[in-house]
């Protein structure tokens, strides 16, 4: 199964842009008509420009991943991030997970399998994922589990 969440991130930015087009928009015509304003003091831009940057940061703390998700050929595979972060290994290893609802954000974090113990991935943001793609990134997950327990 693959999961991708492309379509979002694309929407995404295009959101940051039009966000960013009004700010400058209104600060433009702010500065530049000053007889319809009819007001000279800074607060309302200094007030929209402070609205922008609180929602941008709201924005921020979601982390909005590029995520890709597959489990196939034996293998699960998160690919996320703008650095193109991955996260690779066989089923066989996948020891647990974890879903940790943090403020505004899901993380993920896999639990790995080792000659050497159990090693915790860092956690990967899964706020972009809807709630369908949420719930088949889950079942993919329990399926791989059981199949191991079975091996057992």
């Amino acid at each position: 199964m693959k999961l991708t969440n492309n379509q979002f991130i694309r929407n995404y930015l295009f959101f940051q842009i039009v966000l960013l087009l009004i700010l400058i928009g209104i600060m433009i015509w702010y500065f530049t008509a000053p007889q319809i304003v009819q007001y000279n003091n800074k607060e309302t831009i200094i007030g929209v420009l402070i609205f922008y940057l609180v929602g941008e940061y709201i924005l921020y703390l979601r982390k909005y991943y590029l995520l890709s998700y597959t489990d196939e050929n034996g293998i699960i595979e998160f690919i996320y991030s703008s650095a193109k972060k991955k996260i690779s290994f066989p089923h066989e290893k996948l020891e647990n997970y974890k879903i940790k609802a943090s403020g505004l954000r899901r993380e993920l974090i896999l639990f790995e399998k080792l000659k050497e113990g159990i090693k915790e991935h860092p956690s990967i943001s899964l706020s972009a994922f809807s709630k369908d793609d949420m719930k088949k990134l889950i079942s993919s997950l329990e399926n791989i589990l059981s199949k191991n327990k079975q091996k057992k």
